[in-house]
């Protein structure tokens, strides 16, 4: 699977980076806090690329905890308690450091002078992996996999909004960044720290008694709040991108080039919200946390090649290798091939594994690839890759 083209590796070179983001908690508070950070905690010597994938890490480890406490995602449902109190400490603290070193490794890169392109790509790449680990992982904590359609519908609107702002930056140029992000990192932050101190029922308790008014409505929680909110935010995203689409001063493409970068996304959710509903094992309750991740890797794998052909001035044309098993998994359930749950759940154990193989071989190959082109190391700034010299011809 190419990473990038020669075409693209040129296009590269010409790249600058735009974006607009008026949030002011993010103007008033984080980007202030990031600047002290940069200023006094962290080593002119410490490549910004270090802090990206750092931050990934911690992501990374909340969600391997969550999966080793929780794998079936019916912890907080079930009340069962089963992570340990300083374990929800401990995350909180990672995804506060995480949101943080995502935050200065831009201010880093400036502070040294070593501002690439492979840095943006990076960060924007690792942050579509993000999007819908931290989701899962805090849906494990508040309670929402007691409502498995929920949790699916939920996280695809996470990770269609991350995709749309990169689809408006491939048509426009520029990335608007949504008011919603720090504010929702700072929410997750919040979840981890509440989970310690109070237990996962703290989500599920009861806080307003509703069947007064209708005999059908229950009592409301936090976790109907937070399922609320996170659908209201999810809405706002298409019309947000939408708008920003028309109201641009310059689009980059026609019509029909601006749309080819949603089909394959499209496809994908159609691909698997099929599997989710025809599973012969219902998978979406049996193995939730499974088919959510290979949705997840299915979903950063198109959206590291969206990033790539809009930061190389690209017409996007998608390698949809990641989606290829999807149409004969489809239709070996719907002809009827694949009526075994165990068989069924084996199939997504395999294309779970083939998603995550490819799309870690692809960003290796990428990174790799810039690397050489651009002469760099990855994780170094204190030196550079010698030169190879041509052999003589004898």
């Amino acid at each position: 699977m190419q990473a990038i083209t020669p075409a693209g590796l040129e296009g590269l070179a010409k790249y600058k980076y735009s974006s607009v983001d008026s949030s002011p908690l993010s103007n008033q508070v984080m980007h202030p806090f990031w600047n002290f950070c940069v200023k006094y905690f962290i080593p002119i010597w410490l490549a910004p690329n270090v802090l990206t994938f750092a931050g990934f890490l911690c992501l990374l480890g909340n969600y391997l905890v969550s999966w080793y406490y929780d794998p079936d995602l019916t912890m907080a449902t079930l009340n069962l308690n089963s992570v340990p109190q300083y374990v929800w400490f401990l995350m909180s603290f990672a995804h506060f450091m995480s949101h943080t070193l995502d935050g200065c490794d831009g201010k880093q890169a400036r502070k040294t002078g070593k501002s690439t392109p492979l840095g943006e790509l990076m960060d924007h790449g690792l942050d579509s992996m993000a999007a819908w680990l931290q989701m899962i992982t805090a849906a494990s904590a508040v309670g929402v996999a007691g409502y498995p359609w929920v949790l699916y519908t939920i996280t695809c609107g996470v990770v269609l909004s991350f995709y749309l702002t990169h689809w408006e930056k491939y048509n426009t140029g520029v990335l608007f960044l949504p008011w919603t992000y720090d504010a929702s990192q700072l929410l997750v932050t919040s979840v981890y720290l509440l989970a310690g101190l109070f237990g996962t029922q703290f989500f599920t308790a009861p806080l307003l008694d509703l069947s007064a008014l209708h005999e059908s409505w229950t009592q409301v929680s936090i976790l109907h709040i937070f399922i609320v909110t996170s659908y209201v935010s999810i809405l706002m995203q298409p019309i947000q991108s939408v708008i920003n689409i028309v109201s641009a001063p310059k689009r980059l493409h026609g019509f029909v080039d601006g749309f080819m970068p949603l089909v394959p996304l499209i496809a994908m959710f159609a691909f698997f919200t099929f599997w989710a509903y025809a599973s012969p094992a219902n998978l979406l309750v049996s193995n939730g946390r499974v088919l959510l991740t290979a949705l997840g890797l299915a979903f950063s794998n198109l959206t590291c090649q969206l990033i790539v052909s809009q930061m190389t001035s690209q017409i996007h044309r998608s390698n949809n290798l990641i989606l290829a098993p999807l149409p004969f998994i489809a239709g070996a359930i719907y002809w009827g091939f694949v009526v075994s749950p165990a068989v069924d759940t084996w199939v997504l154990y395999g294309y779970t594994l083939f998603a995550a193989l490819l799309h870690v071989s692809y960003g290796v190959n990428l990174v790799q690839t810039i690397c050489q082109h651009i002469n760099i190391y990855c994780f170094s700034i204190t030196s550079t890759p010698r030169p190879v010299a041509n052999k003589k011809q004898k």
